[in-house]
């Protein structure tokens, strides 16, 4: 592949999404000059892209979408049947420039290929940031002039690299929200609903790896905000709501963390019909269910196999969806939060770290062995006979772990999660740690409950934990 080749296929990439982005927007303002203009102008640019490259078929699609656009502007409009010809023609030049460039739709070859060296790196670098914490806890004890100094001077230093690196990571995350309007859309139109969708935070820089295993959640969130949450348009027309339904998606970056966001203003959930759901499906009895306060009745939609759904459709009543997107944050070390107002609508709240290659956690001791909990599922910790007399719900991690050796639980780690206080006994907590997560074995890897291992300051290897695989 030439180097002008592959500048093109970037350029039609996002000339493509724009296009996308524009034709969307056409179809609730059909009368916007401007949007007309800057579609026509985009199907103008594809086709001139198309042709220079000799791709006589996508500039001959690009063409028919541009003669489309061409009537519209000078009706002054765009009738709705043109959007959707003009979706398949754009759809159409997408296809024939993947097919020429025999690259993934996301990102091309070469990027992906550079990617492993970067990830090398990276990894390194997390090691000489343990390193230094090896060596910071060797010099406590030591009386070498001016080997406190060093230390932070290398300390500044392996931070810098490290960042550095970590930014020529970083995505931004429109390169996956930029594919949900036209999900959103199609989804809605195959309801008979009609939807916008607004994103803000696209150009929030994400990891990589983040980013790519971010996608599947967010679009079960999605699925399940159109396909619960969304009324019909009559139905929403009766509660005295405009007839369009509005899902936004915000994303907030807060330092080491990211903060996603997925709102809509639909009907809410009826906790009742929830509790009862629950009830018949056999998770739990009539009596606990009753005793659920608005919380814990919305864990229940996490939990697997749970579906208001009497029915299979396309899209629900398999009884996958949240418990999926709730496995896979918690498993990444994030948090996953619900909240409903009936009649106007559910909030979902996903925690994320910003980065999979350093992660922030708690270590704890259990049976003389060290583990790892991820920072941002801990709400605080506390004595143990303090926990009970809060009402949390006790849970021996050493039970959970079927931990070997001599354990004595005097503290307790509240856990932040929806749903029952929940709080983890240990036998000690040695305070938090900067951990670069190693894979393990395949047949250790297999364990529930185990996400990695890692070594610690003081050189000892400690397993670091996936607390949701631990807890149903």
């Amino acid at each position: 592949m030439t180097d002008g080749f592959a500048i093109f296929l970037d350029e039609a990439r996002d000339a493509l999404a724009a296009l996308e982005r524009t034709l969307l927007a056409l179809e609730s303002r059909p009368g916007d000059r401007r949007v007309l203009d800057e579609a026509f102008r985009l199907a103008h640019t594809l086709k001139g892209m198309a042709a220079t490259f000799g791709l006589a078929a996508a500039a001959e699609a690009a063409h028919a979408a541009e003669s489309v656009l061409a009537t519209a502007r000078t009706r002054g409009k765009a009738e709705p049947g043109e959007l959707q010809t003009l979706l398949a023609a754009r759809d159409r030049v997408e296809a024939l420039v993947q097919d020429a460039g025999s690259v993934d739709p996301a990102r091309g070859t070469t990027v992906r290929v550079d990617t492993v060296r970067l990830d090398a790196i990276v990894d390194a670098l997390g090691e000489l940031v343990v390193a230094k914490s090896r060596l910071e806890e060797i010099a406590r004890d030591a009386t070498v002039p001016g080997l406190q100094e060093a230390i932070d001077r290398l300390d500044r230093l392996a931070k810098d690299l490290h960042g550095a690196a970590l930014k020529a990571r970083m995505l931004p995350l429109s390169i996956i929200t930029d594919r949900f309007p036209r999900m959103v859309r199609d989804l809605a139109r195959a309801q008979g609903k009609d939807v916008d969708l607004l994103v803000a935070g696209r150009e929030v820089e994400l990891d990589r790896a983040v980013v790519e295993q971010l996608a599947d959640p967010l679009l079960h969130v999605l699925r399940n905000a159109v396909d619960h949450g969304l009324e019909a348009p009559e139905e929403r027309r009766a509660a005295g709501k405009p007839p369009r339904g509005l899902v936004r998606v915000s994303v907030l970056r807060e330092h080491a963390r990211v903060l996603v966001e997925v709102v809509d203003d639909g009907r809410g959930v009826d906790v009742e019909k929830v509790r009862a759901r629950g009830v018949a499906l056999g998770m739990l009895g009539a009596g606990d269910a009753a005793r659920l306060d608005e919380g814990g009745a919305l864990a229940l939609l996490c939990r697997p196999g749970f579906s208001t759904r009497e029915s299979v459709t396309a899209t629900s009543g398999r009884g996958v969806g949240l418990d999926a997107v709730k496995a896979w944050v918690e498993g990444a070390g994030g948090s996953l939060r619900l909240s409903t107002r009936p009649g106007h609508g559910t909030t979902v709240r996903m925690r994320l770290p910003v980065t999979f290659a350093l992660l922030h956690g708690l270590v704890v001791v259990v049976g003389g062995e060290r583990y790892v909990l991820p920072l941002d599922i801990v709400a605080t910790t506390l004595d143990l006979a303090a926990a009970r007399e809060a009402g949390f719900a006790i849970t021996d991690l050493g039970e959970l772990l079927a931990a070997p050796g001599a354990r004595r639980p005097r503290f307790a780690v509240a856990l932040e999660r929806q749903g029952p206080r929940v709080a983890l006994a240990v036998d000690d907590i040695t305070g938090n740690a900067e951990c670069v997560v190693k894979r393990v074995h395949r047949r250790v890897a297999e364990v529930p409950g185990v996400a990695g291992a890692t070594v610690l300051g003081d050189g000892r290897v400690a397993v670091v934990l996936d607390v949701a695989a631990l807890l149903p």
